[in-house]
């Protein structure tokens, strides 16, 4: 008995797409919460202590970018919290380009620490999906130009 052509997949079947659309839905594992919250903490600190480089900030940002984008959903507070952890990253970034120096001024010291606990709490919270739809959402944005790159 012949087989239509027409009935053949044209690609073999994945064996483990249930295991990765699970992997997508399912929260975070607290090792892949660490690797997520730590290097940001990181990069802050160094930022802060004046040994940090151009990556620690972009990487910092990045960080906060997201988080504004997750808590648009949430609530205006969560909101606040991440535009101010931006703008005070902005000043640091105009200040960098004018003097050639990464720092932080006062009030960007105190705004970035809230700032990285709602990145943890949403990191806690939310599934990979959900963070990889916000990140897509970043880069659209900066294409736009609503958020600088």
């Amino acid at each position: 008995m012949r087989k239509s052509t027409s009935n053949r997949r044209r690609y073999p079947a994945d064996p483990m797409a249930m295991f990765k659309t699970l992997n997508k839905i399912q929260p975070f594992t607290p090792e892949e919460q660490a690797k997520l919250t730590i290097p940001a903490r990181l990069c802050f600190e160094k930022l802060r202590t004046g040994v940090g480089q151009e990556n620690d900030f972009h990487l910092l940002a990045a960080c906060i970018n997201v988080t504004m984008i997750l808590s648009e959903k949430i609530d205006p507070l969560a909101v606040k919290v991440a535009i101010d952890a931006r703008d005070a990253c902005m000043r640091l970034w105009h200040r960098f380009n004018r003097t050639g120096l990464l720092g932080f001024d006062g009030p960007g010291l105190q705004d970035i620490p809230p700032a990285l606990d709602l990145h943890d709490q949403l990191m806690e919270l939310l599934t990979p999906l959900q963070v990889a739809e916000a990140a897509n959402e970043v880069n659209n944005r900066m294409q736009a130009g609503e958020i600088l790159q």
